[in-house]
């Protein structure tokens, strides 16, 4: 019996942003089963903006079509992000969920608004086996999906906020041939979100791309001891007042690394990705800015633990990878997600970021020991392996494809007939 990729395929993936220099989960995580299906022979092409930074929007990378890594890839200048139209235009949606034409003007404000890049998309769906849509809330998702949707399946990294209640995103839910989530709270979500009327969903998730190896040459960010954080910056606002507790709190227990005592206030934050004001004033940050993969790995590979304070996450694959490298990760107690991805493998501390003294002597109390660091580490490890296989998820996106591809050909029999 011939394997499910031994027939190349014809994907087309829809991202707001691409490429191995831009910085998010949701970008990350399409990069990866894009490349990796590309591998398997299969012609994958992305769709996307010219934007390293969803904050503007702005063009930052080359016009065009580039091949990266046996993707193709067409980028599209997006218009300017319409701040803080998006935030309030966010507010009132939640206060009017009803509001589908409050919902798409929110929609607009928080973009990408790329018309060229949603024109195109009836013509992919012409031409390839499945159109993939990452994220449910992006403008391209939201409007340029219900077009090509019985061609489309979604990735939809849905988690707790409120644009996700509003009629515009449960319709949207309910149109793709399949929903491709990436954990069983996320499902869970979706399936109260849409009462149930999606035409199917699968558990999916994302497989673990291997660490480049550590560089001779590498130059750690500080020479202090750090924790780091990477991704969204947005997401990071909660850690603010708990670093701040950090470095104030003279009480707390000093982490014990390589045979010495450390105060806390000798301790770094180390922020990978776009340099933000939210973290202006706070002490002993340090700001590595955008960079390259294998600099990004020796950064993780070389800190104490990892930190995601996020509430909204549908998987946090920043979370993965640490554990990839066997460091322990700190999350919001709050977030279903990371805090069930915590509890299942024991590789790191859930704590409270909403009540910052509290949350910085659970951290203190967490870390402060370096052979509970390098436990948690090896569990995070284990944990990540035994549950991201590759494998499985590239066969779920092939068979999908093959789906939609024979569904296409019968109905093309059909109307010769």
């Amino acid at each position: 019996m011939p394997a499910v990729s031994d027939s190349p395929l014809r994907f087309t993936f829809i991202s707001a942003r691409y490429g191995a220099d831009v910085l998010g989960g949701a970008e990350t995580h399409a990069r990866h089963v894009a490349e990796r299906l590309a591998a398997r022979g299969h012609h994958v092409r992305v769709l996307t903006t010219r934007a390293r930074r969803y904050a503007t929007w702005a063009s930052d990378l080359p016009d065009g079509t580039t091949v990266e890594n046996g993707v193709e890839v067409r980028r599209y200048g997006a218009a300017p992000r319409r701040t803080p139209w998006d935030e309030v235009l966010k507010q009132l949606s939640a206060l009017r969920p009803s509001s589908v034409r409050l919902a798409s003007a929110w929609a607009r404000a928080q973009g990408p608004i790329v018309q060229p890049l949603i024109d195109r998309l009836p013509h992919e769906a012409d031409e390839r086996d499945l159109l993939v849509f990452f994220q449910l809330l992006s403008h391209p998702t939201l409007a340029g999906m219900p077009p090509v949707a019985d061609r489309s399946a979604l990735v939809p990294l849905v988690h707790e906020e409120p644009p996700i209640y509003t009629a515009l995103a449960r319709r949207t839910l309910t149109l793709p041939r399949v929903l491709l989530v990436n954990t069983a709270a996320e499902a869970a979500r979706i399936a109260r979100v849409a009462r149930g009327a999606v035409r199917a969903m699968e558990l999916t998730g994302v497989g673990l791309e291997p660490p480049t190896p550590a560089s001779p040459t590498f130059v750690p960010p500080t020479a202090h001891p750090y924790l780091v954080v990477m991704g969204r910056q947005g997401k990071a606002k909660p850690l603010r007042a708990v670093w701040r507790a950090l470095m104030s709190d003279r009480k707390l227990a000093p982490l014990e690394t390589g045979g010495d005592a450390v105060p806390w206030r000798d301790i770094r934050l180390v922020i990978v990705g776009e340099p933000t004001p939210q973290y202006d004033g706070l002490p002993n940050v340090v700001h590595a800015g955008y960079v390259g993969d294998s600099e990004r790995w020796d950064i993780l590979r070389g800190a104490l633990a990892l930190v995601n304070p996020s509430v909204y996450e549908s998987l946090s694959l920043v979370l993965l990878e640490a554990w990839t490298v066997a460091r322990p990760v700190i999350v919001h107690q709050r977030c279903d997600v990371t805090a069930e991805h915590v509890r299942a493998s024991d590789g790191g501390i859930a704590v409270d970021f909403a009540r910052p003294r509290d949350a910085a002597q659970a951290i203190a109390d967490g870390l402060r020991f370096q052979v509970r660091r390098t436990l948690m580490g090896s569990r995070g490890s284990a944990y990540a392996e035994r549950s991201f296989s590759w494998e499985r998820v590239l066969d779920i996106y092939e068979r999908t494809a093959r789906r939609a591809r024979f569904d296409r050909s019968v109905t093309a029999t059909l109307a010769a007939v």
